[in-house]
């Protein structure tokens, strides 16, 4: 959990304290109770609790949840959208590794955002590295 950005060792105690002992149960959290757990400001809680819901969709994790907060992929439904090589792109730059971020597993973090999204709002078909179940 100490790899969300903003949490060091007491903060994640806090949430602990607080029952909230995992990356899963943050995310389950409004950043009000972030905020009061770990005397984060607003702001800050808000950036836990984003991560913590990108950290726990399928094959994601806390380094590239972290990295795609810092790419600007703020909830599911921007990474639904997301086109994959564009992705795959901006998370390697963002963890600064040149193979972060593999193009298979960036159409499965997308496939997942698209299964949790809750919106009808999502574009067409993905034109650059279509997904398989759009072929």
């Amino acid at each position: 959990m100490r790899e969300l950005p903003g949490v060091d060792a007491a903060k994640a105690l806090a949430l602990s304290d607080a029952g909230a002992p995992s990356v899963y149960a943050v995310a389950e959290l409004d950043s009000l109770q972030v905020s009061r757990a770990t005397g984060a400001d607003a702001a800050r809680a808000g950036e836990i609790v984003r991560a913590a819901g990108l950290a726990r969709t399928r094959g994601i994790g806390t380094l590239n949840a972290t990295a795609l907060l810092a790419a600007g992929f703020h909830d599911l439904c921007a990474l639904a959208a997301a086109d994959p090589i564009e992705l795959t792109a901006a998370v390697r730059a963002m963890r600064h590794r040149p193979y972060a971020g593999r193009p298979a597993r960036v159409r499965v973090w997308i496939r997942a955002a698209r299964e949790e999204c809750e919106t009808d709002a999502l574009p067409g078909p993905v034109v650059h590295g279509m997904l398989s179940s759009e072929r």
